[in-house]
């Protein structure tokens, strides 16, 4: 299955992309970086990335993210590789969204 994505939004600012299928390095993983790049341009800047329903992620793939909800084979490679060190995993979307402290400033953008 080729990578799908879709997008959603979670009251009161927060923009999710729902990911399914499979997640690698190409052409269709880079369609992420778009959307993510042209959220933070229209100000969304506060994102998730849904992986719950990716059914295989590529070890050398990466992002740089706040919250990455994931269950079975996404999560135990992402802890495998240890992103779970770098990027807070969450089981559901709402925790994902209740880490979004409301009044804690958001990182500044790599540049």
């Amino acid at each position: 299955m080729l990578l799908d994505l879709k997008e959603s939004r979670m009251e009161p600012d927060i923009t999710v992309i729902h990911v399914s299928g499979r997640l690698a390095p190409g052409r269709e993983s880079l369609r992420i970086e778009g959307l993510v790049e042209g959220f933070a341009a229209q100000g969304r800047l506060k994102m998730i990335l849904d992986l719950a329903q990716v059914d295989y992620i590529d070890s050398a793939e990466s992002a740089c993210w706040r919250w990455w909800p994931a269950e079975g084979r996404a999560k135990n490679l992402l802890h495998f590789t240890q992103m779970d060190v770098i990027v807070p995993l969450s089981a559901t979307l709402e925790e994902a969204a209740a880490g979004f402290v409301p009044g804690r400033p958001l990182p500044p953008a790599a540049a």
